[in-house]
């Protein structure tokens, strides 16, 4: 049976280099990531050597529903008015906090409880148990 994408929760070891065991879902973590990078970097060099509404005339061109193309113009265009509300409640934040940012302690605590989260599911079989518990209540 082939084992689905699960980066986080595929443990089985597809190599050994220098003694450190490579998991077959820190493979598919670093696929993933180089596409995303290469993904960004296409993207990037469309933008920067073409004009956004050059890039929907195009998309047009080629035979995208204009719906779709008109939806992208329009996020394009109202992408500016969302950041400057944001950048207007994040001036209005620093005014009524002096500039300071808060304690952040349930920032920390829910960073902390997501890291043992994963480590949980990483180094358990939680879904196994999951998995197997639901099959025992079908039969």
């Amino acid at each position: 049976m082939e084992i689905p994408f699960r980066p986080l929760l595929d443990t089985g070891t597809v190599a050994v280099i220098s003694g450190i065991p490579i998991s077959a879902g820190f493979i598919s973590f670093l696929s993933i990531l180089l596409k995303f990078a290469l993904t960004i970097s296409t993207a990037l060099l469309l933008i920067a050597t073409t004009s956004f509404p050059g890039v929907c005339h195009a998309l047009r061109k080629l035979g995208f529903p204009s719906l779709f193309v008109s939806q992208l113009l329009f996020l394009y265009r109202y992408i500016f008015v969302l950041m400057e509300e944001a950048m207007r409640i994040t001036r209005a934040r620093d005014m009524q906090s002096f500039g300071g940012r808060g304690a952040g302690v349930t920032d920390l605590v829910y960073v902390a409880t997501v890291i043992v989260f994963l480590a949980v599911f990483r180094f358990f079989r939680i879904t196994e148990g999951i998995g197997s518990f639901a099959q025992g209540l079908l039969r």
